[in-house]
C-alpha cells in the first residue's frame, strides 16, 4: 500500500461535447454536457486511489455549488479531504472543456 499527498488545484470541470469547434461568428451544435471533478491535484489523488493507494489532498475551494461538487466527488473516490480549506470570499475554480467529435480539446479556465 502506498500513500500520496497531492497539493494544488481542486476544480469543477464543465465538459461540453460539440459537433465541431465553432469559428468566428459561427455556432456549433452541443451534443452533450456533463460536470465533474477537475484540477491536477484532485485528478491525481483520485487516480492514486484507483491504483490501490491512499491519497490526501491539500487545496482550496469556494463555498459554492462547484466546491460542493468537488468535495462530493473526492469523498466518493475515497480521498482524504481533511486538508481541503473553504474560502468564504473566493469561488471555486472551474474549467470549461470543449471536446469535438474527433477528440480534440479546447479549455477555458477560471
Amino acid at each position: 500500500m502506498f500513500k500520496v499527498l497531492t497539493i494544488g488545484h481542486i476544480l469543477a470541470d464543465i465538459r461540453v461535447l460539440v459537433d465541431d469547434f465553432a469559428t468566428t461568428d459561427r455556432e456549433s451544435k452541443i451534443l452533450n454536457i456533463s460536470n465533474g471533478l477537475g484540477g491536477s491535484a484532485a485528478n491525481v489523488a483520485c487516480g492514486i486511489v484507483k491504483l490501490g493507494g491512499t491519497a490526501n489532498i491539500i487545496g482550496k475551494i469556494g463555498m459554492d455549488s462547484f466546491g460542493r461538487l468537488a468535495v462530493d466527488e473526492l469523498i466518493k473516490n475515497h480521498v482524504d479531504i481533511s486538508g481541503v480549506r473553504v474560502s468564504m470570499t473566493k469561488p471555486t475554480g472551474f474549467t470549461i472543456v470543449l471536446i469535438n467529435q474527433r477528440g480534440n480539446i479546447i479549455m477555458y479556465g477560471f
